[in-house]
């Protein structure tokens, strides 16, 4: 139903759910509170309370139950949490040097950059700079539209992308991967996706 979802679905969701926090929070020292399942979507949104330094911070986690591996859609903090000026004053800092290492990878790429800062999570005068992270840290969305797909030219870019954002010092929580093929027929113009993929963190 609309509330809970399948229960089966949401033990899968949940117990991957605590995986994932798992590895956010190494020292386990959070809460988690199902908030529902919305039916359109198929995903499951969580509270999630960080117990940090005599702090909590609230986070707001959506899990797509349909996928069978389970995948994290959105981590980040509370909207009601959230340092908006902070968390915006760090992206735009960030976003050129970010952008330049993808285009390393891929150089025709269109590149966006967000960090996430929950209130009274850091010094409001910190200046990003690579190697800057938080529990929480950015989620970085890559799209590169093509003319011809090709799929080798695409085979090692999972690879090729960590590496580079490790001998970087690019922090992310999720990276968001679209290649689209643009093509022409009758003076239209068409364009479909030939390749998502997705980087997280907790990635071994």
């Amino acid at each position: 139903n609309s509330v809970i979802g399948n229960p089966v679905q949401k033990a899968l969701a949940t117990s991957y759910a605590k995986q994932f926090l798992t590895t956010q929070f190494a020292d386990h020292n959070y809460s988690l509170n199902t908030v529902g399942f919305n039916f359109d979507t198929k995903m499951y949104d969580y509270i999630v309370t960080r117990h940090y330094d005599g702090t909590d911070y609230s986070y707001a986690l959506t899990i797509d139950s349909e996928l069978a591996n389970r995948s994290v859609s959105s981590f980040m903090p509370h909207p009601s949490t959230l340092n908006e000026a902070l968390s915006t004053r760090l992206s735009n800092e960030g976003k050129t040097h970010v952008r330049n290492v993808v285009r390393s990878v891929l150089p025709n790429a269109n590149v966006d950059y967000k960090v996430f800062v929950p209130k009274g999570a850091i010094d409001e005068n910190t200046i990003w700079a690579p190697g800057f992270t938080l529990d929480v840290n950015a989620v970085i969305q890559i799209n590169q539209t093509v003319q011809q797909w090709k799929e080798t030219d695409f085979s090692d870019v999972r690879k090729k992308l960590k590496e580079t954002f490790e001998q970087n010092g690019i922090h992310y929580s999720r990276v968001s991967i679209r290649v689209t093929e643009e093509s022409m027929k009758d003076g239209i113009t068409y364009v479909k996706t030939v390749f998502k993929d997705e980087l997280y963190a907790f990635e071994g």
